[in-house]
């Protein structure tokens, strides 16, 4: 890779992360949530972006918004003040805290002609009109109860772009990474050398396999598969801090060799 590598911004969402990404071969606006934080009242200034139904992209550059969590108002402020429209909403897997607040972005940003939601196809039963039972059922096992699903449930869209492992949406490949969920997937740039974990890993940390799809056997395959694409790869995790493919190879000693 020549020239910085992007730096995706994050918007913390009840816990989740929700990343705006901007490849670095589509757009110079790659910006650090730090940069981003100090200069937000002159970008705001300078990007004058008109929002509601049938709003112009103007001057604004695409970008990718990966797992609208929660929060869908500081999601869609943080896009437009940044002078960015998403292009497509990636989701790493289903679990209600990546994608309670796909209804709103993805109404807001439909109505400016924005209609590409991608999950991996073993994850589509988290989309659509019947998916509230597979979240009830879901958040039970978590949580004990659904009383969050029922309290903050919207009907969800359904998807428009199914995915499968190798396929490519702009700069990103698409890389299946069941055990967290079997629909479990990574957005990985090759070229900028970053890589989107969704809850397979995190800083230190992998995702839980107790849940309903979980399954440990194969999220240790998983995680060998991320292990083996580079030690200098950035990682930017579904859950807390961003981490290299090294350190976490480090920390785990190296690889999976048996069960978890």
């Amino acid at each position: 890779m020549t020239g910085a590598r992007p730096t995706p911004r994050r918007i913390d969402t009840h816990g989740t992360n929700c990343w705006i990404y901007v490849p670095a071969d589509g757009s110079e606006t790659g910006v650090s949530a730090e940069i981003a934080a100090e200069t937000a009242a002159e970008i705001a200034a300078e990007t004058a972006v008109s929002r509601g139904a049938g709003g112009s992209h103007g001057a604004r550059k695409p970008c990718f918004l990966i797992d609208p969590g929660a929060c869908p108002d500081d999601i869609i402020r943080n896009v437009e003040r940044l002078n960015l429209y998403p292009t497509h909403i990636l989701l790493t897997h289903g679990h209600f805290d990546h994608i309670g607040a796909l209804p709103d972005v993805a109404a807001y940003y439909g109505n400016q002609g924005i209609q590409t939601i991608a999950i991996h196809e073993a994850d589509a039963l988290y989309l659509g009109k019947d998916s509230r039972d597979a979240h009830r059922r879901c958040w039970s096992a978590a949580a004990g109860n659904a009383d969050y699903i029922e309290a903050h449930w919207k009907p969800q869209p359904d998807p428009t772009l199914p995915l499968r492992d190798g396929d490519r949406v702009g700069s990103l490949r698409i890389l299946h990474v069941p055990g967290h969920t079997p629909g479990s997937a990574a957005f990985f740039d090759e070229e900028a050398r970053v890589l989107f974990s969704g809850d397979c890993l995190f800083k230190n940390a992998i995702g839980r396999t107790d849940l309903p799809g979980g399954d440990a056997r194969l999220i240790r395959d998983s995680l060998n598969r991320l292990f083996a694409l580079g030690d200098d790869i950035m990682v930017y995790p579904g859950h807390g801090g961003t981490t290299v493919i090294g350190a976490e190879r480090r920390f785990y000693g190296g690889a999976f060799p048996g069960d978890l």
